[in-house]
């Protein structure tokens, strides 16, 4: 009988395990199926390295179940293991150390599932090494451990810590689609070729403190409520990436690439030489573009044409009223004249005329301020309100412009973006802009539907010409 975990090295391995017709050797058999202890598991394990070693030949663990504790120490600089050896799909179900293990051949852990902590510190991976689709259900440690040729960890999965703390990566490193669920350490680690954290996913503490290393891609990864431990950031690549809302407080992120990123909240973040895209849909930017520069000054023309017409309504306006007045103390005068009239008649009669006269030239006339009438408060419908709106977003559009215009002319001087703040109205930052934008935003669509009804009405409106 053949092994059934469809592998094609342990055939030479008897079958300790069936059930349902399905028959497993010692290595792929269940954890508790395995009818010796593990101390004996362990030993057949070495052995079989130890006799790959002898034959120069690969050696090939893969899908082998490890059912209890196992240390790998004994292979160190002086009993290296000198051949490619292959722990893909492996399970390991307890704690399992390579530290201070010399790999010369390449090592290979694709798939591999560790259940619990896994120490592969210190560690010499002088070959091809992969974890390609590895999963590490708790902590895992390669710090200070040294990659001397290429390093596979693309859609490995850490669910737990991840310590890579003076980790030396000679070569290429490829961390792309990988998760990081529980924070990621790679303080004073070195490296010294390409390193790709593309479409990687990261999650709590994230440190790159002191590391020493050419720009790293970060391109279309993903930040999902992470913080940063170390302040610089700098020459990196984030092209695409999301930081969903992550805290970039005091982050030094000068000559990345930031463009086409998501969820980028600027908070005090130094951003010399960065590139940022100019559409970019982070609050700050939003802000520094809507009230700053060329639409600061398109929206100044705006401002400028709503004016004028209310400043010509109230020239015209204060000159009636100073005209009513007028009209209004000759009236008088003259009715004080026409009462020492002989005539009775007369007398009647043109006091009758006066009588009929009225400030606004009409049978009827009724008293409003110059304010009311350029408001609308004369007429019975409600335009008034579409007036008084403008005006409320004229004012917030005037606040804003106030506050962002300091913030980004100290910014271009230090390169520093203004601290995000609280919504309280009297802390630093420009969070407890946000509300004002908003609300304008909306105020701004209502001023163009006033503006279109305005040209309708206007646009419409009948005149008498003669004819030629």
């Amino acid at each position: 009988m053949k092994c059934n975990a469809n592998q094609n090295w342990c055939g030479e391995h008897e079958i300790v395990y069936s059930e349902d017709d399905n028959h497993y050797c010692v290595f792929h058999a269940p954890k508790d199926k395995k009818g010796i202890s593990n101390e004996d598991f362990n030993k057949l394990v070495f052995q079989l390295i130890d006799k790959n070693r002898k034959k120069k030949d690969v050696l090939l663990l893969k899908g082998t179940i490890f059912p209890d504790a196992i240390s790998f120490e004994q292979y160190n600089y002086d009993n290296q293991i000198s051949i490619d050896i292959n722990f893909s799909e492996a399970h390991f179900h307890n704690e399992v150390s390579f530290h201070g293990t010399h790999f010369t051949g390449g090592a290979y852990f694709d798939h591999a599932t560790f259940h619990a902590n896994a120490h592969l510190d210190n560690v010499n991976f002088n070959a091809m090494t992969t974890f390609t689709g590895a999963q590490f259900k708790q902590e895992v440690h390669f710090d200070d451990s040294n990659f001397m040729n290429n390093a596979v960890f693309c859609d490995t999965i850490f669910n737990n810590k991840a310590d890579f703390k003076n980790a030396i990566f000679t070569d290429s490193v490829d961390f792309s689609s990988s998760h990081f669920k529980n924070g990621v350490k790679f303080k004073k680690a070195e490296f010294k070729s390409d390193c790709h954290f593309s479409k990687s996913h990261f999650s709590g503490k994230i440190d790159f403190s002191s590391i020493n290393s050419n720009p790293i891609y970060f391109s279309n990864a993903t930040f999902h409520k992470a913080s940063f431990v170390n302040p610089n950031m700098s020459q990196h690549i984030y092209n695409g990436a999301n930081f969903g809302g992550s805290s970039l407080m005091n982050l030094d992120l000068s000559n990345t690439d930031l463009q086409n990123s998501k969820g980028i909240i600027f908070d005090n973040t130094y951003i010399k030489n960065a590139k940022i895209s100019r559409n970019a849909r982070d609050p700050w930017s939003i802000l520094r573009r809507n009230y700053s520069g060329t639409l600061l000054i398109f929206h100044l023309v705006l401002l400028i044409a709503f004016i004028m017409p209310y400043f010509g309504k109230t020239l015209l306006w204060v000159g009636i009223n100073q005209s009513q007045e007028s009209l209004t103390r000759s009236v008088e005068s003259i009715r004080i004249r026409a009462e020492n009239i002989n005539s009775n008649e007369a007398r009647e009669f043109v006091l009758g005329e006066l009588s009929k006269i009225t400030p606004c030239l009409a049978p009827e006339c009724k008293e409003h301020t110059v304010a009311e009438v350029i408001i609308g408060l004369d007429k019975e419908s409600k335009i008034w309100i579409l007036v008084v709106l403008l005006i409320v977003y004229n004012i917030f559009r005037t606040i804003l412009t106030r506050f962002i215009g300091p913030l980004c002319d100290e910014e271009s001087r230090h390169y520093t973006t203004p601290p995000l703040g609280s919504y309280n109205p009297f802390s630093e930052g420009y969070k407890k802009l946000l509300p004002l934008h908003h609300m304008s935003q909306v105020l701004f669509l209502v001023s163009i539907v006033t503006f279109l009804w305005h040209a309708w009405v206007w646009s419409t409106a009948i005149l008498w010409l003669p004819v030629k």
